[in-house]
This record gives structure tokens, C-alpha cells and sequence, in this order.
């Protein structure tokens, strides 16, 4: 049996590499097992790319824990999720896998996020060639997505596997498509590069044309200098009365939101992003979904199928696409009905773990 050392954050916060190595730890990979060494490097959303003394502590206790495994468990192999575009976390991890690479046979890299190359190619000599030594030539590396930037080519993975998301599976609702105030949802951790400003610049245009909606956004903002200008903006288009900000919500909570929404929105260009969670769970919960053409995004949504594309900050293609799902509940439904069968044909759970397993099997 082949024991792999998994490395990496669990939540809190709540954000989708955290979620998905959770969901990872939890999956049966006949032929593997797994050890886990958790880094908590952060406990909220606005502490993530951000130093803090306690992160060098917690920097020394995750490289004792990785050795401390390797000599009681004898792992073999290394999983461990590079850093994407952010210079704290690009540091953390010259420095983890600095110390500890060496001790594996294998390394596998699952790119939950994307910017590595970006960050390498606007760093000196210097950093470049301690990138290249830190991270250089994995075993395996595993993407979310064709369409994500070539981080694992930069780096010379010697493997490299197209694996997506996969989560748990739960029943649609039925949805009253007669009803007079159709409610969108967005669900992300909201930081500007996630778009809530575009959409709610959108949202003003589609006031404008006589059409009602509510708007529900779930997730914790990344800072409360953002809160203040997106409630500043909110004041500013009028839109105060039409949406509402709900906070963090995990669980039975978040499940309900989707349940009542009629329309799922994620206008992300986030400089990380590499698939985006929330965007199988709406299409779980049979709702279209309207999201940018922004990486493995694409690989999730079929334009004009499941939902509709758009390109990141286009304001105007936003109002439009919105408009048309807002006016035409025969639209919402057909399209939500499409992203359903898209769900189950695949984005399960035991499907992501049937690739998973295919993955781990080609390190042997």
C-alpha cells in the first residue's frame, strides 16, 4: 500500500482549496492511504496572503510535523498545493518544501490555485532560480483545468492529469418559475477580484430596464475597508433595498440559499482562481449559472447551454446575460435543467475520487 503525506489548509476559512482537500481527506483511494499534516497558517479570510509573526511559528511546527510523519508513517510521496499569485504564500512554501522535499521519493502538486508562473516571471534572479530549485520537476501535478495558466509545465512536472472538482450529491427543489422577484445568488470570498462590483454596476443597468430581482451574496469580505465601499456602492446605485449581504455561511445554511435562488452569478477574474466550487454546487441545485470566461470557469460552464459566459469587467455583457435569464423563466429552467445533467455527468464526489485514485495509481 502507498502512503502519501497530504499537506495543507483545512477550514476555517472557508474558501475552495480548503474545502476540497478536506473533501479529498474524506474519500477511500483503494491501493493509498493518506497522512495529514495541516497547515493553519490562516483562521479568516482577511489574515490569507498577509504576514504575521504567529506564521512563522506556525511555519517551524508544519516543517517539524512533515518530518515527524515521514519517519513514523514512511510516506513516500509528498502531495502539497503550491502557492498562486501571492508572495507570502510563494515564501512559505520555498521554505516547507525546501526542508522537507528532499525526504520524498515523489512529489505530487495539485494546483488548487493558479499564478505561480505569473509571480516567477515578475520575480529577480535570485528568487527565480530558488523557485525553480524549491518546486522544480514534480512527479505528478494535477490541474483543475486545460484552461488555467501552465504552472505545472513551467516547473517541468514530469505528469501532469486534468482531474475537476467533485462534490457530494443532493436532490434539486422544484422552483416557482412564476414568480415576480427572481432571486440571484453569489457565493464567493469576497474580495475585489471576485466581482461583486461588476454585478452590482450590472444589476443598477438591469433596474434601469424595468426588470425586479434580489440579490443574496454570501462570504465573508476581505477586509472591512471592502464592506465599506461595496455598502458605499450599494448607496450609490440605489440597490440597498435589492440585496443583501449575508456573511459567512457554511452548512444547511448555504444549501438553503441555493435552494431559493433562481439564478446563480460568479463574475470572478480573481488572479488565483482555478475552478470555483460554488459553481457546481448551483449547478447541483439545478440553477443557471452566469460567470466569466475567466480559466477553468470554461471548463464548468457550457456557454449557452448551462448558463452563459462573459468576459471578466464587461459591465454592459453582464446586464445583458442577466436581463435575459431575469425576463424568461422558461430560460432559467431549461438552462438549470442542463447544468443539473452537466453535475451529474461530471462533478460528483465518487467520480473525483475515481480520478483521484487513477492519479495516485500512476505514481507506483
Amino acid at each position: 500500500m502507498a502512503r502519501i503525506l497530504v499537506v495543507g489548509q483545512v477550514p476555517p476559512p472557508y474558501h475552495g482549496q480548503a474545502i476540497a482537500i478536506r473533501a479529498m481527506l474524506a474519500g477511500d483511494y483503494p491501493g493509498h492511504s493518506l497522512v495529514f499534516v495541516p497547515m493553519r497558517f490562516s483562521r479568516s479570510i482577511d489574515s490569507i496572503g498577509r504576514f504575521a509573526p504567529t506564521k512563522l511559528v506556525e511555519l517551524l511546527l508544519v516543517v517539524a510535523r512533515i518530518i515527524r510523519a515521514r519517519f513514523r508513517e514512511r510516506p513516500a510521496i509528498l502531495y502539497y498545493p503550491p502557492a498562486g499569485d501571492t508572495t507570502t504564500a510563494v515564501y512559505r512554501d520555498l521554505a516547507v518544501l525546501g526542508l522537507t522535499r528532499w525526504l520524498f521519493p515523489k512529489t505530487v502538486y495539485h494546483f488548487h490555485a493558479c499564478g505561480l508562473l505569473a509571480h516567477y516571471q515578475r520575480s529577480g534572479p535570485l528568487k527565480r532560480a530558488c523557485i525553480r530549485l524549491a518546486y522544480g520537476e514534480p512527479s505528478l501535478a494535477i490541474i483543475n483545468s486545460r484552461y488555467n495558466p501552465p504552472d505545472a509545465d513551467f516547473l517541468g512536472a514530469r505528469r501532469t492529469v486534468e482531474i475537476m472538482y467533485g462534490i457530494d450529491d443532493r436532490p434539486p427543489v422544484q422552483r416557482d418559475p412564476s414568480t415576480a422577484c427572481p432571486v440571484l445568488l453569489m457565493v464567493a470570498q469576497l474580495f475585489p477580484e471576485k466581482g461583486l462590483h461588476d454585478l452590482l454596476e450590472a444589476l443598477a443597468r438591469v433596474r434601469e430596464r424595468g426588470l425586479a430581482f434580489r440579490l443574496e451574496v454570501a462570504g465573508a469580505f476581505s477586509s472591512e475597508a471592502y464592506r465599506g465601499e461595496i455598502k458605499a456602492l450599494l448607496q450609490r446605485l440605489g440597490l440597498t433595498d435589492a440585496v443583501r449581504l449575508l456573511g459567512q455561511l457554511t452548512g444547511e445554511e448555504l444549501l438553503a440559499r441555493y435552494e431559493a435562488a433562481d439564478l446563480f452569478c460568479f463574475p470572478s477574474y480573481h488572479r488565483s482562481e482555478s475552478l470555483g466550487i460554488v459553481l457546481l454546487e448551483a449547478m447541483r441545485a439545478g440553477l443557471p449559472v452566469v460567470a466569466t470566461r475567466w480559466r477553468g470557469i470554461q471548463s464548468v460552464v457550457a456557454d449557452g447551454q448551462s448558463g452563459f459566459l462573459f468576459e471578466p469587467r464587461a459591465v454592459p455583457e453582464l446586464a445583458d446575460r442577466l436581463a435575459l435569464l431575469l425576463e424568461d423563466p422558461a430560460l432559467r429552467h431549461r438552462m438549470g435543467a442542463s447544468g443539473r445533467e452537466r453535475f451529474e455527468a461530471y462533478f460528483t464526489r465518487q467520480a473525483w475520487y475515481e480520478r483521484l485514485t487513477e492519479a495516485f495509481d500512476s505514481l507506483a
